[in-house]
């Protein structure tokens, strides 16, 4: 899917001036607050194309719920071990992901139930599945 991906995503980092100005408002903040230096419009072209991947895989989701058979959880034994105890697990991320496919993962099994923290600048977070 990367493979056609790439090029929609080149068409639109090169004709849409707005969201190519936005991504790289964000990026500037982002790599400031790291202490980076400024990006290239090369991680701009890199963060809309990880924004096309996301939505790609929504639709997936949506599209085929067999896909989360194909999904690659490292450990997975280790969390349904813990499940089992009827005690929680708290599990760290970077990132919220794609919540369609933790709803998922929620309906294939449901001991799972997933709470999410989050910022509350986030204006679409989710704080309960």
């Amino acid at each position: 899917m990367t493979t056609v991906l790439r090029p929609v995503v080149l068409y639109y980092f090169v004709t849409h001036k707005v969201a190519r100005q936005s991504s790289k408002e964000f990026l500037c903040r982002v790599h400031m607050t790291l202490g980076l230096d400024q990006p290239s419009w090369l991680d701009v072209y890199r963060h809309l194309l990880s924004f096309g991947q996301s939505a790609v895989d929504k639709l997936m989701v949506w599209s085929d719920s067999s896909i989360l058979e194909s999904i690659d959880f490292p450990n997975e034994n280790v969390l349904l071990e813990q499940l089992a105890t009827g005690r929680g697990a708290v599990l760290l991320g970077a990132h919220l992901g794609n919540m369609e496919i933790c709803r998922g993962l929620c309906r294939a099994n449901t001991k799972l139930k997933l709470n999410i923290l989050c910022i509350p600048s986030m204006q679409t977070c989710s704080t309960n599945l």
